[in-house]
Formats: structure tokens, C-alpha cells, sequence
């Protein structure tokens, strides 16, 4: 029997990472895999595979056969990635099918599935008596049960059962003495949708759902979700009558209450415990007449998800008046909100994770539109940027589409976090080098090759946490040296224009894969450039701001110099247009070595931004076979960025 360090069998370390190990091993002898701290010690016989998770860099593999083939997969990033999978596409295998093809092929990680649906309705059977006896089991609907979740724990998918508690159509009408009465007819009251809820102020009531809950977790979820955990909202809630008066602190009491007991019922089991609120409980200091007061419900969550969908936003946000038609604004609602619910959880829990439910549903608030790509990529863009610690998307349909939401898992490559990055430069713009054709070659060439685009600025600040995991960075660099180059060319070759063009179509054939991400670097010396001395300034800011709102970025070019000695009036205008010089030290964000080689990883202990490397693009072949290249461990277990955002 030999040892042989884990590191050795890959060229590249797998640490946070999960992978599928197949071992060749045709006389069935064991294998066993550990690591020092003992987290893992499996073992297994040929020919079945081991799938780990969180695998860490003193893993050993002991055993007599080799070689060993290791198969990375991209599921296991710390940062939740999930989609819903509701009671009614359980009983469809087209639905089915559907979805687990998106956690197959791209960077989805989570499911979330009803355990007790808006209509009261279990999947699968159970050892509750309660549900047989309100009618809420209709069969095992995807068959056996064991069969369809080893599906998803053979792929690490993480597992998160939703449980619609208050909701509940067969339990309020099995026992009407815990429903919510109409006071006018006396008989049970129903929303505007037909639905009878459950009297969250019934303490009886509420071991139903908690005993579902437990037994989720024993069935080996990994977070229990309480959705529907509030007061009713639509219908007439006037007529609403409670088994105590619904104030305030009756209503917040009803649901903290019911949140602590499921903690404490769910304490012997290794599960995260969740509640969905609505959006807007992140922007209002009462209990918004529903009892979720976050503050209150947070000691006893692992996860709060705020359910930010733009469409519900019909008032915009609070104080924000330029965000009233908040359709417009599927990034700005993310962002906000998430800053404000985060601040706010850190002072009474602040272990807390906040992982929003975005929207892929059809507007009904304000112009009906069906949201496009982009518009789904900005919410998980806001949610990331708020420090929220995942997303999940929520569409009734399952559709699920445009399928170019979701970023390909493929090509992934094993995390590599000590590798270096390709900074790309690409050629003065009234040169004649390199042509439209060249660069539509580089950008399909890299993307195969499993990279993406960041803005130059995210490796220099260390910030390269919104690289999905197995995907490689990679900075677009294109100098800029005079007003003619925002002009277009009678040569065919590379402008402004034309490189802005060719990414904005580059984007949207890919608009997950390749996001709108690169640098234009602004030559300048001493004196004023050309194109401000001819009064051209307004052009040239326009054109940057235009760059800026895409997602790009506009710099000064960074030379070695970090005081420059330039006039007042050159600073104010350069500062104004480009706003990479530091108003008070004018010292530069990042400056360019003359060595032409690949940059550092920012996990380097070397790593200067001051000291960054760039290759030409004309010889961007020769690079590409480098084996040594940064690769994302995705959000959560990526380079965080240092600086504080504001």
C-alpha cells in the first residue's frame, strides 16, 4: 500500500471543491480517503465513485491501484445558487427534467422543494398521521422518493425543503377550530384566491408543519425553508377574525413563537433553518400588519430571504424616488435592499445569512414585460454586490427561462486560487494591427476556454468574488490615445466603437458567460491631451459615462509614476472624465510593468497592484496553454473584495 498526497494527483488543488473520484481498482481491494483532521474517511471498492465536497489540500488517497480520475464538479461553492421545484412540477417529468438539466449544465447548486405546498399537498409518503388524515397525500408523485433525492446527492445539489405553514387549504378545513374566521359569515374565511389559512396565533397548529419539518430533516435535507409564515394580506382582511386580537405584538408574538419552537424541535439535526418575508419588511419599522418583524424572527435563523421581486415593488423604494418604476430597476432594488436588511441583521444575529428570491416571472405591476437575461442577471448582480450569500429564482411555471440566465457549468476547471491571471492588451486604436475578425475570434476562443471578463479595477482591489466557480478571470485592456478614437474607421480596424459594439453582441448571444466587463485605458502625459486643448471634453465624457453605465470601465493609463506632476486644470478635467488618480495624493489605483508575462494571483503574497503584467492579444495563443491559471472557487469561497463598499 502506498500513500500518495492528494495535491500530487491533479495539477491543480481541488480545495473547496466537490468532486467525483472514480478509482481504478479491478481487484476490489479498499480505498481510503482522509485528511489530517480526519473530516473525511471514506472508503470504497471498484468500480463505484465517491463524490466529496469541501475538499481540503492535505486529503491523502491510500490504496494499490492507481491512477485515480479525478472529475471536478462546480457544485459546491458555499454561495446557494437554487431554483424552484413546486408540488405541480414534481408530478411532471417533462418539469422534472427540466430542472435537474439546468443543475446539470450550469452554475445552479440548490433546489428548493415543496414539502407542503400553497394547497396543503405532502409529495412523498410519510410517517406523519396528520396528513393522511386532512387529505393532503395524493401518492408518491416522482415515485420513490429515496430514488429521486440520491439524484440530487449524487451531484451535491444542496437541498432545501420549502414548508407553506399558515396557508394551508386541507388543514384549516380538517380543523376549523384553527382556521382564520370570516367575521361575517362565521364560517371559515378564504382570500381573494379561495384559500382558508391557518390561525397563526393557534399554537396547536403549528406542530403540524414543525413535524414536517423534523421529518425533512431526517430525510436528509440540508435547510428547512417556512414559507407563508405571516398573517393573510388579500382579500377582506377586515372581516379576518383571530383567537386573540390581532395587534402588533399579538401578531409578531404568533410568528417569532412559532419560529423559536421549530428551532428548537430542529436543534438535534445538522439543517439550516430559513423564513421567506416579503420585500418590503426590509424598509418598514412595524410588523406591516403580518407579524414578520425581522429583527424579532432573526435570533432563531440561519437564513432570511427577503423576497425582492421588482414587480412587488409597486411603490419603489422607500426615500428613493428615482427608483419609483422599480421594473426599470432590477439591480438598484437588489442592491438597496440587501445593504439595508444586512446592516440591519448584523447587530442581532450576525451569523445570519441573507439569500434573497429573485424574480423570472412575468411583470403584472406596471408594463407586463417577461424578463430578459440581463434583467435576471442584475438582480443576482444586486443580491451579490449586497453581500447577500446567494439568490434563489422563483417562477411559478418552472420555465425557467431564457435558459441564458443561468452561467454554464461548462468548461469547469478544479479551483485554483495561487494561479495567475491573463491581462490582455490590445493594440492603440489608429493602429491597423489587429482587425474586428481577430478580436471575434479572441472573445469566442476564450470564453470555450472556460474564462471570464472582470473590469481591471476587481483584480487590482482583490475583488474577483463575482467569477463563478470553475471559470478562469480574465481583463480586456484597450488603450485609447486620442479623440479620433472614438470615431469610427475607414480601415476596418479596431475603434472604439466597433470594440464597444462587438462586446455588447459578444454579450448577448452570452449574456451569463461573458458579462459587459473590460478597461479602457486613456493615454495621457504631462500636459493636457490633444482632444481636451480642442475643447472635445464633453464628447469624450460622454463616451465614458456611456462605457461606465454598460458595466466597463474608463482609466487614466497607470505608469509607473505614483505623483504626477501635471497642472490643476489638466487634474480636474482628468479627474472628472477618467477618476482613477486619488484627488488628494494623486497616487494611481494600479500602474503596468513593462515585463510581458502573466499577473499574479491577488492571493499572492507577491501580488502588487502597482506591479501588473499584461501580454499582447496578437499573442494571446502562446498564453492560453499556460496550466497554471487563476480559477474561481465561486462566490462565498472566492477572493473577497478589502475595501468597504458604501
Amino acid at each position: 500500500m502506498f500513500i500518495i498526497p492528494f495535491p500530487a494527483l491533479a495539477k491543480k488543488p481541488l480545495h473547496g471543491q466537490a468532486s467525483l473520484i472514480q478509482i481504478e481498482n479491478p481487484h476490489q481491494d479498499p480505498v481510503i480517503l482522509y485528511t489530517k483532521s480526519c473530516k473525511y474517511r471514506k472508503q470504497c471498492y471498484y468500480p463505484k465513485p465517491l463524490i466529496l465536497s469541501h475538499i481540503s489540500a492535505d486529503l491523502t488517497i491510500s490504496g494499490n491501484y492507481l491512477p485515480i480520475t479525478i472529475t471536478p464538479k462546480i457544485r459546491d461553492t458555499g454561495y446557494i445558487k437554487g431554483v424552484y421545484l413546486g408540488y405541480y412540477g414534481l408530478q411532471y417529468q417533462e418539469i422534472r427534467t427540466h430542472v435537474q438539466n439546468l443543475l446539470a449544465t450550469t452554475e445552479l447548486n440548490a433546489i428548493i422543494i415543496d414539502v407542503k405546498s400553497d394547497n396543503g399537498l405532502v409529495p412523498y409518503t410519510t410517517s406523519i398521521k396528520t396528513v393522511f388524515d386532512v387529505g393532503a397525500y395524493r401518492g408518491d408523485i416522482v415515485g420513490h422518493w429515496s430514488d429521486f433525492s440520491k439524484w440530487f446527492k449524487e451531484r451535491n445539489i444542496y437541498m432545501i425543503a420549502r414548508i407553506v405553514v399558515f396557508k394551508d387549504e386541507r388543514l384549516a378545513v380538517a380543523h376549523p377550530e384553527w382556521a382564520v374566521i370570516d367575521a361575517y359569515t362565521g364560517y371559515i374565511w378564504r382570500d381573494q384566491t379561495g384559500q382558508s389559512w391557518i390561525d397563526p396565533t393557534e399554537e396547536a397548529a403549528w406542530d403540524y408543519s414543525i413535524d414536517l419539518a423534523v421529518e425533512a430533516a431526517q430525510r436528509g435535507f440540508d435547510e428547512i425553508q417556512f414559507d407563508y409564515i405571516r398573517f393573510p394580506t388579500d382579500g377582506f382582511i377586515t372581516r379576518t377574525v383571530f383567537s386573540v386580537s390581532s395587534t402588533p405584538e399579538n401578531r409578531m408574538s404568533a410568528i417569532t413563537g412559532f419560529i423559536k419552537k421549530a428551532h428548537a424541535a430542529l436543534q438535534p439535526y445538522d439543517i439550516k433553518i430559513a423564513a421567506d418575508v416579503f420585500g418590503y419588511t426590509i424598509w418598514q419599522q412595524s410588523d406591516s400588519g403580518i407579524g414578520q418583524r425581522l429583527e424579532m424572527m432573526a435570533p432563531y435563523l440561519d437564513v432570511l430571504s427577503p423576497m425582492l421581486y421588482p414587480s412587488t415593488f409597486e411603490h419603489g423604494l422607500p426615500n428613493m424616488p428615482q427608483y419609483q418604476e422599480a421594473i426599470n430597476f432590477p439591480y438598484e432594488i437588489l442592491y438597496y435592499s440587501m445593504r439595508r436588511v444586512v446592516k440591519q441583521m448584523k447587530a442581532v444575529n450576525p451569523k445570519l445569512e441573507i439569500r434573497p428570491w429573485i424574480q423570472q416571472f412575468p411583470d403584472y405591476n406596471f408594463d407586463k414585460r417577461s424578463f430578459s437575461a440581463d434583467e435576471i442577471r442584475l438582480q443576482m448582480n444586486g443580491a451579490r454586490d449586497g453581500e447577500g450569500y446567494g439568490w434563489m429564482v422563483w417562477d411559478m411555471d418552472m420555465q425557467y427561462q431564457p435558459y441564458e440566465s443561468f452561467v454554464s457549468a461548462s468548461p469547469s476547471y478544479p479551483v485554483n486560487l495561487t494561479g495567475n491571471v491573463l491581462v490582455l492588451r490590445y493594440p492603440l486604436f489608429n493602429s491597423r494591427q489587429y482587425t474586428s475578425d481577430n478580436f471575434w475570434h479572441d472573445l469566442s476562443r476564450l470564453r470555450a476556454d472556460g474564462f471570464y471578463p472582470v473590469n481591471l479595477a476587481d483584480l487590482a482591489s482583490k475583488d474577483l468574488s463575482m467569477v463563478p466557480a470553475g471559470k478562469k478571470p480574465i481583463v480586456l485592456t484597450f488603450d485609447v490615445n486620442s479623440m479620433g478614437s472614438v470615431m469610427p474607421s475607414a480601415h476596418g480596424t479596431l475603434t472604439l466603437d466597433s470594440v464597444i459594439d462587438m462586446l455588447k453582441s459578444f454579450h448577448a448571444e452570452h449574456p451569463a458567460n461573458w458579462p459587459m466587463r473590460a478597461t479602457f485605458l486613456m493615454w495621457h502625459n504631462n500636459s493636457l491631451p490633444d482632444w481636451l486643448v480642442e475643447n472635445k471634453f464633453d464628447n469624450a465624457h460622454e463616451t465614458t459615462e456611456m462605457i461606465r453605465q454598460l458595466g466597463m470601465e474608463v482609466r487614466s493609463y497607470p505608469t509607473k509614476r505614483t505623483n504626477q506632476t501635471v497642472s490643476p486644470k489638466f487634474q480636474k478635467l482628468w479627474q472628472t472624465t477618467v477618476g482613477s488618480f486619488d484627488p488628494n495624493k494623486l497616487r494611481l489605483e494600479y500602474a503596468f510593468s513593462d515585463i510581458n508575462q502573466l499577473t499574479l494571483s491577488p492571493y499572492s503574497p507577491e501580488f502588487d497592484p502597482h506591479n501588473l503584467c499584461r501580454v499582447p492579444a496578437i499573442e494571446m495563443e502562446s498564453w492560453l496553454s499556460h496550466e497554471n491559471y487563476y480559477v474561481s472557487a465561486g462566490e462565498g469561497l472566492g477572493l473577497k473584495s478589502t475595501n468597504e463598499r458604501e
